[in-house]
């Protein structure tokens, strides 16, 4: 299973009860997909930067991140799904490099080159 997480925005123009209901059917969907480790964060309201096709008229947006592990065929039927929800106004949902990852790159060493290591001029190996 690969780390995955999810960007939902919501027309600002719906009702926080009917988002999380949305929501609970997103998770549902994942849950059916075969997801664990699901963990849905809400961000709250934010002022759009610029207006959006599905929502000419709406100048802020309801921020969902959805966090969950997953098989490769996770993404798409959640995105299935967000393809086809109206009052979802833009998403994006990307695979997300592990926390072990990240960590073992941080304290991967850098080998430094010292001035006798290259070869000089008119030297053959």
């Amino acid at each position: 299973m690969k780390p995955y997480e999810a960007i939902i925005v919501f027309n600002g123009g719906v009702a926080e009860d009917k988002i999380d209901a949305m929501t609970a059917k997103f998770e549902k969907k994942l849950k059916d997909s075969g997801s664990a480790d699901i963990s849905i964060s809400k961000w709250g309201m934010k002022k759009l930067q610029y207006r959006m096709k599905r929502a000419k008229n709406a100048s802020d947006g309801f921020y969902v991140l959805i966090n969950f592990n997953g098989e490769s065929g996770s993404p798409n039927d959640l995105k299935s799904l967000l393809n086809v929800t109206e009052e979802v106004i833009r998403y994006s949902v990307v695979c997300s490099k592990p926390a072990e990852k990240e960590a073992k790159e941080e304290k991967e060493e850098r080998v430094e080159i010292e001035p006798s290591m290259i070869m000089q001029p008119g030297e053959r190996t």
